[in-house]
């Protein structure tokens, strides 16, 4: 391999997003004053009263063996028993108490009896003020749901909360149930930010906001109805089959080989696997395509075993359902043309519409899906079927010109550099193309060649043990492993990061008077870009390619695309540049086939590259997904376009995955100071790591979580009153919001109502993390002056190795 000088410094894409929040990050009232006053008075109580409590114990336990009367001596020890458990004393155990004990004893227990009454008063006043604050919270959320322009965006993503809200009458009071929603939902979209219609909008930092919105139906409806067509019984002359690709190389005792797809509906995950394996059985009478005109018996069993496939009739960048009532005039299995097409058009009766009508179109689109899913398929409560994206209506500095950002991107760019390095895996990949075809061999069937990579997929135990490497690097490994070049259809070194500034205002960004944390990260290619596109416009479509394109200097680009025939996530990042056209993918008439493309080792760089007649060519993955998700001969597709790891130890996210795996005994509570980088860099929250259970049994009062507990809890572990908590190892996929982060004020009861009925008890560990940025810590402001939380999507890529 070929070790050069890697420089630490990235350079920095010019299309830099900004997240903001759909309502002003303090819609939703944190505790009063009068709350957290009472709490802190209730805690130096408590001090005192755990000074006072033993001593006068103390002194009654000398006191008793001196009391004849046995009467008066079991009320003393009565009033004793009383005293250790910090409870008001009886009456006549006091009168006992009183008359016989001396000056001393009987002064200290004025004192600490003047001290319960002080804790009781400072009780019932806390009572009445939690009562207040929640008056407060109702009205809060009341107001919310008041914005038609927040309930419109709560109906995409909630239809049936937003019609039981329509279809209360004013005067009935909200159900405990009701409030926990709203208020899961108003910090959400006050708090957090991930893009969803109105709940988190977009902007292009230094752009004006035009406040523009796009609608896209679930691609999976589609897809979905194009298998029944397969399987209906009934003739289809639109219908076209597919044989499933054959790979001519031999593997794992096989002579040929079959990729078999089969489609994942799955706790809100849906793709296609691809399943490699021989094809001694696969039948090859079967043209590359045909017309079955009414699908035999046989077809159906080929179909269901993955050898047949049907071919998608809808072009990238196509609205599928449209596109399928032009093909099946005649309707699928119940489902009409005229169904397809209401169907397809839910996002444009959505585009201007209010809260009611955008109810009453989920619940047709909701209705559909039943069709197309007949089998439950999708789950009792089927997610995703409409997606919005909105641009934020209002201008966003250009963070880019702050000298302040700019020097925080300079240290962030060298703290992460040599944790961007080529994988183990994409090394084991040019070990076998090597072994095969030998040094600077060719490889004519790229497809054939991953497809041999891929047979029996878990089975591969040393692609599992390349992923352990990755993840065991220590930091000088990774350095020099980030000195390695990768080739030319290899992207250069990048990485995403999500940055959260913390200040009062933009203005502060400029100089030292901020913060910023670092949120997450991911692929810097483009793929966050490619999401919006369709949102800003054809120019800035034709931007971002030429920028993207502009990576590989002077190659031809193409896009890898998966799953975007069924995935939506996936298809809405479609689109930006010509495709690499896979099996099972949506085409395009500027896509090029794999198969038309060879692959060829490149001794100078140990690398693998993509060649057509004109010489390598580029591969850019754009995809949402992230890569190592990609299953099966994707994965080795994808690591052509991407051999860099990219899981830096410095991230949140990072420590969420780690966190996962621990665990603490009973009662233990695992304390990680907040980390800092370069000069105003907060690489990772202070953090607190426990059981779901410690938490539970720690602040727990009857059904619910005491005020009182978790703020003790608190005061022990030195916690803010505001943090996020997450639940980790939690299964499922994007919808299942038990494994996303939520806010928490220790110190509101509707928080901790909330808190209490998401929190599994079951759960392996829990993390909480301190609330940065804070009240008072958000830069940017609407133009009503009320703060709104934000996040900064930007891109480092990093000088080819070639090319130092």
């Amino acid at each position: 391999m070929n070790n050069t000088v890697t420089a630490s410094r990235a350079g920095v894409s010019p299309t830099v997003f900004a997240r903001m929040g759909g309502l002003p990050a303090d819609a939703v009232p944190g505790a009063s004053t009068a709350v957290t006053d009472c709490l802190d008075r209730l805690h130096d109580v408590e001090e005192r009263l755990e000074a006072l409590t033993q001593p006068l114990i103390d002194q009654i336990f000398e006191l008793v063996p001196d009391i004849e009367d046995s009467k008066v001596r079991r009320l003393v020890l009565q009033a004793k028993r009383e005293v250790f458990a910090r409870q008001a004393v009886a009456g006549r155990a006091e009168r006992a108490l009183r008359a016989v004990a001396p000056s001393g004893l009987l002064a200290a227990f004025e004192e600490w009896r003047e001290q319960i009454d002080r804790r009781d008063a400072l009780d019932a006043s806390l009572s009445e003020a939690l009562a207040a604050d929640d008056a407060e919270m109702l009205q809060a959320l009341d107001r919310t749901v008041s914005d038609p322009g927040y309930l419109a965006s709560l109906a995409l993503a909630t239809p049936e909360l937003v019609a039981r809200l329509l279809d209360r009458r004013p005067a009935k009071a909200l159900s405990e149930r009701l409030v926990r929603s709203l208020y899961n939902y108003a910090t959400r979209t006050a708090l957090k930010t991930s893009p969803f219609s109105g709940l988190t909008t977009v902007n292009i930092a230094g752009a004006d906001g035009r406040g523009r919105s796009t609608r896209t139906v679930a691609v999976h409806l589609a897809s979905g109805l194009l298998r029944r067509a397969a399987h209906d019984g009934a003739l289809h002359p639109g219908l076209v089959l597919e044989s499933s690709p054959m790979g001519n190389l031999p593997a794992e005792e096989h002579d040929r080989l079959v990729m078999l797809a089969q489609y994942v509906h799955q706790d809100g995950i849906i793709f296609r696997e691809e399943l490699v394996t021989g094809a001694d059985w696969a039948p090859t009478d079967y043209p590359d395509t045909f017309v079955p005109g009414v699908a035999t018996d046989r077809v159906r069993r080929h179909l269901d075993a993955g050898a047949l496939r049907e071919r998608v009739p809808w072009s990238r960048g196509e609205a599928p359902l449209a596109a399928m009532s032009s093909v099946f005039p005649e309707g699928i299995d119940g489902v009409s043309a005229d169904d397809m097409l209401g169907a397809g058009a839910t996002g444009r009766d959505c585009k201007t519409a209010d809260a009611a009508v955008r109810v009453r179109s989920m619940q047709r689109l909701t209705e559909f899906s039943s069709r197309v899913f007949c089998h439950g398929e999708l789950g009792r409560r089927p997610g995703g079927l409409l997606y919005e994206d909105r641009e934020a209506p209002w201008p966003v500095p250009d963070v880019l010109s702050a000298p302040g950002f700019r020097e925080d991107l300079e240290d962030l760019s060298e703290l992460m550099s040599p944790w961007i390095f080529r994988s183990y895996a994409y090394d084991l990949m040019v070990e076998r193309f090597v072994a095969r075809y030998g040094v600077g061999g060719r490889c004519d069937s790229p497809l054939s060649f991953c497809m041999a990579l891929a047979v029996d997929n878990d089975g591969d135990r040393e692609l599992s043990a390349a992923f352990i490497r990755n993840q065991r690097a220590d930091v000088e490994q990774a350095a020099a492993r980030s000195r390695l070049a990768c080739g030319a259809t290899a992207a250069p070194r990048h990485l995403g990061v999500m940055l959260q500034p913390v200040a009062s205002s933009w203005e502060d960004l400029s100089g030292d008077e901020h913060l910023m944390v670092l949120n997450n990260t991911g692929s810097g290619i483009g793929a966050y870009q490619a999401r919006f596109h369709r949102l800003f416009g054809e120019t800035f479509r034709q931007d971002l390619e030429a920028e993207i394109s502009g990576l590989w200097h002077g190659c031809k680009v193409l896009e890898l695309t998966a799953w975007a025939d069924c995935n939506t996530g996936q298809a809405m990042c479609t689109g930006v540049l010509p495709e690499l056209q896979l099996p099972g993918e949506p085409k395009s008439p500027r896509g090029v086939p794999l198969e038309s493309l060879s692959l060829i080792h490149d001794p100078a760089t140990d690398s693998l590259e993509l060649w057509d007649d004109d010489g390598p060519v580029g591969l850019a993955y754009l995809g949402l997904t992230p890569q190592h998700l990609l299953n099966t001969y994707l994965h080795w597709v994808a690591l052509l376009a991407d051999p860099w790891v990219r899981f830096p130890p410095h991230t949140e996210a990072y420590a969420a995955l780690t966190s996962g795996y621990k665990r603490l005994a009973e009662g233990a509570i695992e304390h990680e100071p907040r980390r800092m980088a370069g000069r105003r860099l907060v690489t990772r929250r202070e953090s607190w790591l426990l059981s779901a259970p410690t938490l539970l049994d720690a602040v727990r009062d009857g059904e619910g979580l005491s005020v009182r507990r978790i703020d003790e809890l608190r005061r022990r572990q030195h916690m803010p009153r505001q943090v996020f908590i997450q639940q980790l190892a939690a299964g499922g996929g994007t919808t299942n919001d038990r494994r996303k982060p939520q806010f928490v004020d220790l110190a509101s009861r509707t928080s901790l109502s909330s808190l209490s009925h998401w929190l599994d008890s079951g759960a392996n560990m829990v993390r909480i993390t301190e609330a940065l940025p804070g009240a008072g810590e958000h830069p940017y402001h609407d133009p009503a002056g009320r703060p709104r939380v934000s996040e900064l999507a930007v891109s480092l890529r990093w000088p080819r190795q070639e090319e130092q």
